[in-house]
Formats: C-alpha cells, sequence, structure tokens
C-alpha cells in the first residue's frame, strides 16, 4: 500500500478511507439536507464560524449541539456518536425494508422539519388516506 503525505502527517491510503471524521459527518448530513453552514448555523443557534469550526474539526461540539445538529437535520443522533460503519443512507429504509427512493427521503426530511401544525395536517391526511379515520 503507498504511503500519501497529508502535510507533515504520513498516513497510508486505507486510514484516510477508513477514517470518518465527526466534522465530516456534520458536514455531510448538512449538504444531504440542503442547507448552508450559515442556514444550519442559524437554525441550531449556533455561529457560523462556530459550525464551520465542527466541521473542520477544529473543535469538537458538546452532545447538546449534536443533538441540535441532528434534530434540526433530521438524522438520528447515532449516525454523529457511532463509529465510522453508521451509514445515513443505509439508515433510511422503508417498513417493508427496502431503500426509500430520492423523493421519498425528500418527503421524510421535509415532513421532520416542518411546523408542528403541518406535521399534524400531513399526519391528518395520511390517516384519511389508509382509511383510519
Amino acid at each position: 500500500m503507498q504511503n500519501i503525505s497529508i502535510g507533515p502527517v504520513r498516513e497510508t491510503e486505507t486510514q484516510l478511507v477508513n477514517e470518518v471524521t465527526l466534522g465530516a459527518k456534520i458536514k455531510a448530513a448538512r449538504i444531504q439536507a440542503g442547507l448552508s453552514p450559515s442556514e444550519l448555523a442559524s437554525a441550531v443557534a449556533a455561529s457560523p464560524g462556530q459550525l464551520l469550526n465542527w466541521e473542520r474539526d477544529r473543535r469538537k461540539p458538546s452532545f447538546e449541539w449534536l443533538f441540535k445538529i441532528a434534530r434540526h437535520l433530521n438524522c438520528p443522533l447515532e449516525y454523529f456518536v457511532v463509529g465510522p460503519n453508521y451509514d445515513l443512507e443505509s439508515a433510511a429504509m422503508s417498513s417493508d425494508n427496502t431503500p426509500l427512493s430520492k423523493l421519498e427521503k425528500l418527503l421524510v426530511l421535509r415532513f421532520r422539519g416542518a411546523k408542528m401544525r403541518t406535521r399534524i395536517e400531513v399526519q391528518k391526511i395520511l390517516r384519511m388516506e389508509d382509511g383510519a379515520d
């Protein structure tokens, strides 16, 4: 395996591929949600600089901040706190254990990010469609 140089530190390609930092996970989830760093920072009441420091692994967010970020990005907290094998994409599965389509993922993200009143209305509509009401 060939060594590659990153600044003064030398790491193997395998180490770089297998190491997913917390900052990289925060950034990936933010991008997947379609938010800019400023938008996410504002949503969780952090400064844009603070968020960028987290994404660049210059600082580690507290558990409270991670909870706020996970909640706003509508992704499981486990994505941030479990090791590199937790895959956000494969965690999004339908009730019949098939992967969600891009549209389904978008709908879930939008639903989770909606105001409570809107979520209640959507739930009422879905219950009517299922014949539950």
